[in-house]
């Protein structure tokens, strides 16, 4: 019956998980008649604390706290925050930097205005920290008994299978979102930090929409520019689902994995990320 505690334990983290995304929303929309940054804050701010929660009693079911999962707040974490921010748009543009630069996708005027491209900003601050603390924060360290490698292998599994029905999906895409997560993760294991994580997070996605006009992870949507798709391979633009299901995605995120696993192994940064059961 030892079982039943690690599966009660997902079922309460996933749950909490789409109940946070579905009251952020609901908070917002029904506060419609507040100004438009506050109520989008405060929608930011209760999907972060609901899925927070929900990891909080799933660790309770098992006796395990926030911190175990790698939840903590510190100071020295600002600055690794802020590092994942600047990760995030760095990488992402140099995905992409092929794309433009061989004609397969050009850049015209969108039609965001900057206090679109600043709610866009807060909206993707709940997905970087909700997402990151339910696959890089519960799963990647309930999976640490298997090593950090393989945790980190199985949470990237586990976020490539939540964008599955996601418009636009092809093999590639899901390929891609997937080494995202080992990528993502990679970034934590490098500075000891999952703010790092959400930083990276939030900013891929936000540079991508907002900024570059390009689906996200296949959901289209407006930006400061958009990107049109000039190429006819779908494999090399990456079609309908956007950049990440871009074969250039691929091997950028491959490379830049590799090399933060390499650094993370050879200066003992893994020796932080122990099994915590």
């Amino acid at each position: 019956m030892k079982i039943l505690k690690p599966i009660g334990s997902f079922l309460i983290a996933f749950v909490f998980f789409m109940a946070a995304m579905l009251l952020g929303g609901l908070v917002t929309n029904v506060l419609g008649d507040i100004n438009v940054f506050i109520r989008f804050t405060l929608g930011v701010l209760v999907q972060i604390a609901v899925c927070t929660y929900g990891i909080f009693l799933a660790g309770k079911l098992e006796r395990l706290s926030l911190q175990d999962y790698g939840i903590k707040w510190q100071k020295k974490d600002f600055p690794k925050l802020l590092l994942g921010l600047v990760i995030g748009i760095a990488v992402f543009l140099i995905v992409c930097a092929p794309l433009y630069l061989t004609g397969a996708y050009s850049l015209d005027s969108g039609d965001y205005a900057i206090g679109d491209v600043v709610l866009d900003f807060i909206l993707f601050i709940a997905v970087g920290f909700t997402e990151e603390f339910l696959c890089r924060g519960f799963l990647l360290h309930r999976f640490l008994r298997f090593g950090p490698f393989k945790a980190l292998a199985f949470a990237a599994a586990i976020f490539s299978l939540l964008h599955l029905a996601n418009p636009g999906v092809t093999v590639l895409s899901l390929v891609n979102i997937f080494l995202a997560g080992i990528f993502i993760g990679s970034t934590m294991f490098a500075t000891n930090s999952i703010y790092t994580a959400v930083g990276v997070h939030i900013t891929w996605n936000w540079v991508q929409g907002a900024i570059m006009g390009i689906p996200v992870s296949g959901s289209k949507g407006s930006g400061y520019f958009i990107t049109r798709i000039v190429g006819d391979n779908a494999v090399i633009t990456g079609g309908a689902f956007g950049a990440e299901g871009s074969i250039y995605c691929t091997i950028f995120l491959t490379i830049f994995s590799l090399l933060l696993l390499g650094y993370a192994k050879k200066s003992n940064k893994l020796q932080h990320f122990q099994p915590i059961i």
